[in-house]
């Protein structure tokens, strides 16, 4: 039998209606044996398998039957491909689309949204395993964290920059944020000193071109 064809009235279908028998007829012949019956004066039995029927969903012909292992494959979630119908790991609830399943997490649960910004999908079911991510993945501002609140960055730069505009008075000691700058200086003019007054030549001989340097690491937090 094909499916695509009305058992009733055996025209091409349209507009399905299939019931909880999952054996499809056209929209009109559905309409007219719930609203008259049918010949044997039963209402709401299919006429394929006479299975009582209380309610039928009404679909239009793009959405075709699918026998059990075709419609668990075709709601399969391919990440990759984008493709079926993603589901909630916490709630097991299945949904239409991607973005569907974005918002729920969002109103539900708990999403990374510096992973998610880089194309990683990073979901927690509690706060505290999210504040927890971020400590070791990310980039978390402890003056922030000690002011009751949570500011994390994907970068180290970032956070330094966040910390220098926002907390300069507090991140001034944080020697993380010191930045080395190296100083050089000529030894010629205190050898010069040295030889005049009466230092060993040889001393002089070794040194005499020798330029010092050394670094220091100065504070660059803004004031």
């Amino acid at each position: 039998m094909d499916p695509n064809i009305c058992p009733i009235c055996q025209y091409e279908i349209e507009y399905y209606s299939v019931g909880t028998c999952n054996h499809p007829i056209c929209l009109r012949c559905a309409v007219k044996l719930r609203r008259f019956g049918s010949s044997d004066g039963t209402v709401g039995c299919c006429p394929t398998c006479r299975t009582k029927n209380a309610s039928v969903i009404m679909l239009p012909c793009e959405f075709k039957p699918m026998t059990a292992d075709e419609l668990a494959s075709h709601r399969k979630w391919d990440a990759t491909a984008r493709r079926g119908h993603p589901v909630c790991k916490f709630c097991q609830e299945t949904f239409y689309e991607f973005e569907n399943l974005i918002t729920h997490i969002r109103e539900k649960h708990f999403l990374c949204d510096i992973c998610y910004s880089g194309r990683v999908f990073e979901v927690f079911q509690r706060q505290h395993e999210l504040f927890q991510h971020y400590k070791s993945a990310h980039f978390v501002c402890p003056e922030c964290e000690q002011h009751g609140t949570m500011s994390c960055f994907p970068t180290e730069e970032r956070l330094s920059a966040h910390r220098s505009f926002n907390h300069s008075d507090e991140a001034r000691n944080d020697p993380s944020l010191w930045q080395p700058v190296q100083i050089r200086y000529s030894t010629q003019g205190l050898i010069s000193q040295y030889t005049r007054s009466g230092g060993r030549r040889n001393q002089q001989q070794q040194n005499d071109s020798v330029d010092g340097n050394f670094s220091v690491f100065l504070k660059m937090c803004c004031s």
